[in-house]
C-alpha cells in the first residue's frame, strides 16, 4: 500500500500455518478360480474399498491486539475466516470391482475367452469434478493365438 506522500509500500509481515493431510484406504479383494475340465477356467475376482482423506483444522495464529489495529485501520477489515479451509478438500468415496471370466481352450494355440466386469463407484463427497457416483458394465471377448 503506498503511503500518502507517494513513496514506499508499508508491508506489515506474512502470516502462515501448517496442518496435516491423512489418508485412510481399507480394501478387500479376492480371487477364486475353478477349473471343471482340463479346457475351462472360470475365474470370480472382485475388490471393495473404502477411502477417505482430509485435512486437520486450520489454525492460524493470533494477530497482537496492537497489530490487529493497526491493519484494521490501514487497510480496512483484514478478518478471514479460516474454519472452513480445512473441508475443501475431504474425499470419501467407496468402489465395488467385480468379474466373471470364461476362458476355454480351443486347442493347443487357440484360446477364447468372455468377461463381464462391473464397477461401482460412490462418492460420498464429490470435490473437484463434483459427485462421481456411478457404476459401468464391461462386456468383451476374444481370441488369443499362441505361437
Amino acid at each position: 500500500m503506498a503511503n500518502a506522500t507517494g513513496g514506499g509500500t508499508k508491508h506489515y509481515g506474512s502470516l502462515y500455518t501448517t496442518t496435516d493431510y491423512t489418508t485412510d484406504v481399507t480394501m478387500v479383494n479376492g480371487v477364486l478360480t475353478i477349473i471343471p475340465t482340463d479346457n475351462l477356467f472360470i475365474t470370480v475376482s472382485g475388490n471393495y474399498s473404502i477411502s477417505k482423506a482430509d485435512f486437520d483444522p486450520v489454525i492460524m495464529p493470533q494477530l497482537s491486539d496492537e497489530l490487529q489495529l493497526e491493519i484494521d485501520t490501514e487497510i480496512g477489515e483484514a478478518n478471514y475466516d479460516y474454519s472452513q479451509i480445512h473441508t475443501y478438500s475431504d474425499l470419501s468415496y467407496k468402489r465395488l470391482d467385480g468379474s466373471l471370466k470364461v476362458d476355454y481352450k480351443i486347442s493347443d494355440r487357440f484360446n477364447w475367452n468372455a468377461e463381464v466386469i462391473y464397477i461401482s463407484l460412490t462418492d460420498d463427497n464429490g470435490y473437484v469434478y463434483g459427485d462421481e457416483t456411478g457404476s459401468i458394465y464391461i462386456v468383451r471377448s476374444g481370441l488369443e493365438f499362441g505361437l
